[in-house]
């Protein structure tokens, strides 16, 4: 039996909401990892590419995902019931989160400059810089796939 569009969007939406928030935990792994390695994160190689190589490139995914709520690539009329006028509000106000995280996180960083917390204090520009990016793609994914998820599920 053939299911209808509306059928399709559906699915697609809970896969939608368990993919983005998957990867939204993984740009809170990448902070994680970021915090624990430091410099010596960005000299590694992953899958025989520079790690700055993939970060640079997860990045670009992240931002492609939060800005189109990873609608990308369906039929029109698929793409029209997955994006209605719900998930815009939700992707509004999970790019708003990512905003409000990304400036939460530099004031942080700049505050801990003065405090002097050892490596904390000094850490360079490339590991703030990481940490600040995949904190706040990993807030905005986060929160539309809880926003989203509240909302498939309640109605």
């Amino acid at each position: 039996m053939m299911a209808t569009d509306i059928d399709q969007a559906d699915e697609m939406g809970r896969i939608r909401i368990l993919l983005l928030g998957m990867i939204g935990l993984l740009m809170f792994g990448l902070v994680a990892m970021t915090i624990a390695w430091g410099t010596n994160l960005h000299a590694q190689d992953a899958f025989g590419l520079p790690v700055y190589a993939l970060f640079i490139f997860l990045a670009g995914v992240g931002a492609v995902l939060v800005a189109t709520g990873g609608g990308l690539a369906r039929p029109s009329q698929l793409r029209a019931l997955l994006n209605d006028e719900v998930t815009r509000d939700h992707r509004q106000r999970s790019l708003a989160a990512g905003f409000w995280t990304m400036l939460a996180i530099t004031i942080i960083g700049y505050l801990l400059t003065f405090i002097g917390l050892g490596g904390v204090a000094t850490t360079d520009l490339r590991t703030f810089a990481t940490i600040a990016i995949f904190g706040s793609e990993g807030a905005a994914l986060c929160h539309f796939a809880w926003l989203e998820g509240a909302a498939h599920w309640r109605g």
